[in-house]
């Protein structure tokens, strides 16, 4: 039920994923990331080798109790720990790794691109063309190859990127414990490099990170019912490359290029002072073709970034009021930081002179388009910062009455982001209670009552309830004389209602957006109307009574084991979301509002399939076979 994707090749570009597709036309579809028991925006960061397990939450009864962002679907993810009484363990693994574009688009040379333009130039006409854009002459001295600067063929893909790059991990950890005390640490270096081709200028603007992440997580027992876990997460990082988007930038510029306009540069010249003399030409008078090479080589950026996640937890044992009660309480403190600057400069763009080509010696002349910059540009220190405090609290409790098998939770979570004077925040409360008989029959309530400061008071909670009930066939007696064939059978079912609050753009939904600086609708005064003075403008109306997405998701599931090898879940879900925020388009403009308001208008609905296959085979020989198959389909409909 889990689709990953990644939209970008860049070193540092995220993940996006999506837990059973997505139902916000408007809002977030990020599921909610829990990395040992606290919310964090990512987990492209964290080291495989540091995970212990890692848990996919996609249906209402296990996701009511996260709250606000339970409606995509919630990953729990759990980092290695010591185990008691062992020595310790190092581990080290090293990688290299290779990568290669696939799928890279084959561009026509320098003759096929002119012939072929020549041909939708003339078709494009109604009457012959007597003189084409690019005649024979040029058209065979290109094919030719007689002077690839005044006749020139680039191919701009090969010219700006390399066909792979290398990139390289290493990874080590130790783990132990004693009777008292449990712990693992692990170190990890990233060296990631990009596909940029560009050669030592005044800076190197090819793309190259490294990445170093620390994992400490320290369990200590104070006595026999109290155990204190501290975990802390660190990455700290430094990307080099060009101060542009690669792929959205770049990356067009080259598949828009033209191969025969001009080279990407022309070879330096005696008495030069290490100016790279780029290729150009006029489109139009006055405006310069881009040169996607000059591009490529007009920025640079640095950035040094770092990230310190800490988390203290206390678990305690608290059967000495009644049998079966626990507590555990969590509080996170999570800091990010980040510097950065930048590097440019204005570039010397040459064209060959007309008419001055002789084809005998190879000379030309040199016409220059634009005069460059002596001297780099340099920013400032750019700095930017985030503080996450989160905390939360629970009690558990679990007893059995013979077959009778009993469970109960309930927590109070309270979590402030600040970036900025005002801090976000958001708290909640929410519980689970199940019962179970004989392991045959399950039931299970839970509920999460969240507040999110995007709304008005009158609608800052929401109250999101799930149910879900199961029934082990195979646990049955009329079962057993089908456990050889057909070891476990399980039917499940599941129904709730879960929450969004990411909805839309801004942060207080329900106050009015005004900018008190619009110069569009400000005034002229004074005895030339020459004193201006700016004017108030509506971005956002106010309205009290935006409020939270809602999802209503319905879960249907069957798991069975044949021969106690194959492991078979097969899941029936739907989604039916209310309340989506999106702008109303049928406001007449004789209203006179400034911009169409926004409401709860939207809604979607989807559903799907997920299908798990697991294959466990142990043989005599101590050998064993595992296979692991899975499918998904997912649609929704706006």
């Amino acid at each position: 039920g889990v689709q990953i994707t990644t939209t970008e090749g860049s070193p540092d570009a995220e993940m996006k994923i999506r837990v059973r597709g997505g139902g916000s036309i408007t809002g977030d579809n990020t599921p909610l990331f829990i990395v040992d028991g606290f919310p964090v925006e990512s987990i492209s960061d964290i080291p495989a080798s540091d995970i212990e397990d890692m848990t996919v939450l996609k249906d209402a009864s296990s996701t009511a109790i996260y709250g606000s962002r339970g409606a995509n679907g919630v990953m729990l993810v759990t980092t290695k720990k010591g185990q008691e009484n062992t020595k310790a363990t190092i581990n080290v693994s090293l990688e290299a790794s290779y990568f290669r574009p696939i799928n890279v688009p084959k561009f026509a040379d320098g003759a096929t691109y002119m012939r072929t333009y020549n041909e939708a130039e003339q078709a494009r006409s109604l009457t012959p063309i007597t003189s084409p854009k690019y005649s024979e002459d040029q058209i065979l001295n290109t094919e030719l190859g007689t002077n690839p600067y005044v006749y020139p063929d680039v191919d701009w893909f090969d010219q700006i990127f390399r066909s792979g790059n290398y990139n390289q991990r290493a990874n080590v950890n130790v783990s132990g414990g004693g009777s008292r005390v449990t712990y693992y640490m692990s170190l990890q270096a990233n060296h990631d490099t990009g596909l940029l081709d560009a050669p030592d200028y005044f800076y190197n603007p090819n793309i190259n990170q490294w990445q170093y992440n620390f994992q400490n997580n320290i369990s200590y027992k104070l006595t026999n019912t109290t155990t204190i876990d501290l975990r802390m997460m660190a990455q700290i990082g430094n990307l080099q490359g060009p101060n542009y988007n690669i792929g959205n930038d770049l990356y067009k510029r080259v598949m828009r290029a033209n191969p025969v306009e001009f080279p990407a540069y022309f070879p330096q010249q005696e008495g030069d002072d290490g100016f790279i003399r780029f290729g150009g030409g006029e489109i139009k008078p006055g405006v310069l073709g881009i040169n996607p090479y000059e591009y490529m080589m007009s920025s640079f950026k640095e950035v040094n970034f770092n990230t310190l996640n800490t988390s203290l937890a206390l678990n305690q044992d608290l059967s000495v009021i009644t049998k079966g009660l626990s507590l555990k309480a969590l509080v996170n403190f999570k800091n990010w930081s980040e510097t950065s600057y930048t590097r440019s400069i204005k570039s010397n763009i040459y064209r060959v002179k007309d008419g001055s080509y002789n084809p005998e010696t190879g000379e030309f002349d040199y016409q220059l388009l634009q005069t460059g910059d002596q001297f780099l540009s340099q920013s400032g220190i750019g700095r930017n910062s985030d503080q996450t405090f989160y905390f939360d609290a629970r009690l558990d409790w679990k007893r059995s009455f013979g077959d009778h098998n009993l469970t109960a939770m309930a927590m109070y979570m309270m979590r402030e982001y600040r970036s900025d004077v005002l801090p976000n925040r958001n708290q909640g409360y929410s519980g689970r209670v199940t019962y179970d008989y004989a392991s045959k029959y399950l039931v299970e309530f839970n509920f999460g009552y969240n507040g999110s400061e995007r709304f008005h008071k009158s609608k800052r909670f929401g109250f999101f309830p799930s149910a879900g009930l199961a029934w082990v066939v195979s646990n049955e007696s009329f079962w057993d004389p089908f456990k050889d064939v057909v070891s476990k059978l399980k039917l499940r079912a599941s129904y709730g209602i879960v929450g969004n609050d990411a909805i839309g753009s801004g942060r207080f939904l329900y106050l009015s957006d005004i900018n008190m600086n619009d110069s569009k609708y400000g005034a002229n005064f004074g005895y030339n109307y020459d004193y201006h003075r700016d004017g108030i403008s509506v971005k956002r109306y106010s309205d009290p009574e935006i409020t939270w997405e809602k999802s209503a998701k319905t879960n249907f599931a069957l798991e069975f084991t044949l021969f106690n090898d194959l492991n078979v879940t097969a899941e029936y879900y739907t989604e039916r979301r209310k309340s989506i925020l999106q702008q109303r388009t049928s406001i007449p403009a004789s209203m006179g509002l400034w911009v169409q308001p926004y409401a709860n208008l939207g809604e979607a609905k989807g559903h799907g399939v997920d299908l798990s296959l697991d294959y466990n085979k142990y043989f005599a020989n101590k050998s064993w076979l595992q296979l692991r198959g899975n499918f998904t389909y997912a649609t929704s409909e706006y």
